[in-house]
């Protein structure tokens, strides 16, 4: 389903609006084995809104409209995402204000297998029946990235949010046999760094 130019326009200014409503202190970054071991002392994006008044129900109301078309696809990274990551705030909120969500599952979210999470993101592109927007984070943005570079998703993938994608080169020694399968050539990461305006890889 093609969405016309001025409807994306649209849609990326609504989300937009609530990312900047989103006034977060800043965050040490952590290496990507730790995301959910240092468990996040925040309330749900919902009620951290509300608090600092930023963001006005209209807006979340108005992004929820435009994401009525599409199902929003959770894409978690190693160890998954625990219930303060803001990627589980996002999909309550969402499902709280009517949009269809839902997030990838994984047989093992600390023994990341190569085959099997490309496999499962597949399958869980596939039976949506609207088109999807994917919402990685760190290892999470990698497996998106692999997924696309064999052309294993579907047309039904209408775009992707890649937040902080893993840096599995640079990554703790002991850890990074977890997840070296997931590495990305040096092409591709340069490729990366330019899409975050020369900000390069980040740690997830």
């Amino acid at each position: 389903m093609r969405q016309s130019v001025n409807k994306r326009t649209m849609d990326a200014k609504n989300i937009g609006s609530v990312m900047s409503a989103l006034k977060r202190k800043p965050v040490s970054r952590l290496p990507f084995s730790g995301q959910n071991r240092a468990p996040q002392k925040a309330a749900s994006l919902h009620q951290e809104v509300n608090v600092q008044g930023s963001a006005p129900e209209e807006i979340v109301r108005r992004l929820s409209a435009s994401l009525a078309g599409f199902e929003v696809l959770i894409v978690p990274g190693l160890d998954g995402s625990a219930r303060h990551h803001w990627q589980s705030s996002w999909q309550r909120l969402f499902r709280a204000n009517g949009v269809a969500v839902r997030r990838v599952t994984q047989a093992n979210w600390s023994k990341p297998d190569y085959e099997n999470w490309v496999t499962a993101l597949v399958a869980a592109v596939k039976k949506s029946k609207k088109p999807v927007l994917l919402v990685g984070h760190s290892l999470g943005c990698l497996l998106i990235t692999h997924a696309i570079k064999k052309g294993l998703l579907p047309e039904t993938v209408a775009g992707a949010l890649l937040v902080a994608p893993a840096d599995v080169e640079n990554g703790p020694e002991l850890e990074r046999y977890r997840v070296a399968a997931f590495s990305l050539s040096r092409c591709l990461r340069c490729h990366f760094r330019h899409w975050w305006s020369g900000a390069g890889m980040t740690r997830g």
